[in-house]
C-alpha cells in the first residue's frame, strides 16, 4: 500500500505554555512556531470581571468586594483568581466544620464565603 502525501496549506497550529523554557527545541526551529505572543495578566477591570465571573459559580455574600480584590491581586492570572476563590471556599468550609464538630457552634457554621475570609486568607 502506498501512501501520498499532499501539501497542506491553511493549517494553523496554535499551542499555549506558562513555561516556553519547557518546550522540546525542536519546536521551536525556524518553520515550525514562527510566531509568539505575549499575552500580559489582566488590568484592574479585568480581574474584576474575572473575580465575578467565578464568584458567580461559589456561594457567597454581599460583603465581598470585587473592585477591593482586584485592587490586590495585581498580576494575578485568570487562573490565579480562579485558585484564589477556591482556597477561600475550602478554607470556609474546613472553618465551618471546625466550629461545628469543635466548638459546638452552629451560629459560626456558614457556606457563603465572605470578605471576612479573603482577608483572613
Amino acid at each position: 500500500m502506498i501512501f501520498r502525501f499532499e501539501k497542506n496549506e491553511g493549517i494553523i497550529v496554535l499551542a499555549a505554555t506558562n513555561r516556553r523554557d519547557y518546550l522540546d527545541s525542536a519546536l521551536l526551529r525556524p518553520g515550525r512556531f514562527d510566531s509568539e505572543i505575549f499575552i500580559s495578566p489582566p488590568d484592574l477591570r479585568g480581574r474584576k470581571d474575572i473575580f465575578e465571573l467565578y464568584l458567580s459559580k461559589v456561594i457567597h455574600d454581599h460583603t465581598v468586594d470585587t473592585e477591593y480584590l482586584a485592587k490586590g491581586t495585581t498580576g494575578f492570572t485568570g487562573a490565579d483568581i480562579e485558585n484564589m476563590v477556591n482556597q477561600v471556599c475550602l478554607l470556609n468550609q474546613y472553618q465551618s466544620y471546625f466550629n461545628y464538630f469543635s466548638l459546638g457552634c452552629t451560629l459560626c457554621c456558614t457556606n457563603r464565603c465572605s470578605m471576612r475570609n479573603y482577608e483572613t486568607s
